[in-house]
């Protein structure tokens, strides 16, 4: 079978010619991969994070008289280090590298130009609608 086709193990490779077509190839393609990969492709991945909290030491007045409390003065969200990672975000993570892998390597290197500085599945599949004007 021609590459531009592509098979079980080989996505087909889009040159910028027959858009729609492998379109419709690429979308069976990741789908097989598995429901999750290509449901990334379609909404998003954004890899996990934590919150993290400055806590400060205040004194606080109270019907007893005056505590001292732990006070959270500051809240924001972190990247979470991968050594943290749950089983279903370390799933999500994977997902979203076979979604982004099966796009990169089924296109040309002009076709590439255009998303080599994607991070997830969905970026790159955005972009590359775009550019195909869609």
């Amino acid at each position: 079978m021609e590459r531009q086709y592509g098979s079980s193990s080989h996505p087909p490779q889009f040159n910028g010619e027959n858009y729609g077509e492998w379109k419709a190839r690429i979308q069976a393609y990741i789908w097989a991969q598995g429901d999750d990969v290509w449901d990334l492709v379609l909404e998003g991945y954004a890899a996990p994070t934590k919150t993290e909290r400055t806590i400060e030491k205040r004194k606080i007045e109270t019907k007893d008289g005056v505590e001292e409390k732990d006070v959270v003065v500051s809240e924001f969200q972190i990247p979470k280090p991968k050594i943290e990672w749950i089983a279903e975000e370390k799933a999500m993570s994977v997902y979203n590298q076979k979604g982004i892998h099966a796009i990169f390597v089924a296109i040309s290197s002009e076709q590439f130009a255009h998303i080599r500085n994607c991070k997830t599945s969905k970026e790159a599949w955005d972009n590359l609608i775009i550019v195909q004007g869609e």
